[in-house]
């Protein structure tokens, strides 16, 4: 005969019905009501359930990812952090941490955080995925957009200008060839002067468009998921969002 299942406590029986109404919060997307019942089983915990490896680590998780969902970034980081100090070999927990990073638009310790979960489980496709991202994020944060030329380093010329500065050469070569193209008995001084010089400030304005253009896309790049997701459609935005996660049991 089997022997029947142990009796849980008051405080693991109070755990376990808030924890699965935080579940339930989550299926139904109540992001706000699945944080406060998982806080609610947090708080009826028993004490041996803070212990490593303890049960209270899954509801850290899942408290992470629905305040995550939230938008509460910074509480999300929190939780993921207590989840991998209780299970630190667990690659969801350093995946929660990730997000919150990774949301933050902290790239490089989002990186760091995904790095860590592929350590615990190598074969996690997702995980992976998510890291080559963030690594290559990671590599654009603190770098200008533009590379600047050995001539254009001798001649003093700053990453900012270098656009400024190539269109404005172009202009002022075609600005010139413009006033030897004109008949002679048309030229005069002042169009000589004015003619490439205004050639001249057109090409570098254009330039400056261009270097504005490169700045805007390294910028698109480097912001968090969310506010990448304003400017797109509802199906993409939530794919955006998504972190293809669900709430442990």
């Amino acid at each position: 005969m089997a022997e029947d299942a142990p009796k849980l406590s008051k405080k693991e029986e109070a755990f376990m019905d808030a924890k699965q109404k935080g579940n339930d919060a989550i299926s139904k997307q109540e992001w706000d009501r699945a944080a406060m019942f998982y806080t609610e089983a947090l708080k009826s915990a028993p004490s041996h359930y803070f212990q490593a490896e303890g049960q209270a680590a899954a509801c850290y998780s899942n408290r992470s990812f629905a305040l995550l969902k939230g938008g509460q970034f910074q509480k999300a980081l929190e939780d993921g952090l207590q989840c991998a100090r209780l299970r630190p070999q667990w690659s969801k927990a350093h995946f929660r941490i990730a997000e919150a990073y990774r949301h933050m638009g902290q790239w490089r310790l989002a990186a760091e955080s995904f790095r860590n979960g592929t350590a615990c489980d190598p074969n996690d496709l997702d995980l992976l995925r998510y890291l080559a991202d963030a690594e290559e994020r990671a590599k654009l944060e603190g770098k200008d957009p533009d590379t600047v030329l050995e001539l254009e380093k001798r001649l003093g010329i700053p990453a900012g200008l270098v656009w400024q500065a190539r269109f404005g050469v172009v202009g002022l070569v075609l600005g010139v060839l413009l006033v030897t193209a004109q008949d002679e008995k048309h030229r005069n001084l002042a169009s000589d002067v004015m003619v490439p010089l205004a050639v001249l400030a057109l090409s570098a304005l254009l330039g400056t468009f261009v270097r504005t253009l490169r700045l805007r896309a390294r910028n698109d790049r480097l912001a968090p998921p969310s506010v990448r997701a304003r400017g797109r459609g509802p199906k993409e935005a939530a794919e955006e969002e998504d972190s293809g996660e669900e709430e442990e049991g």
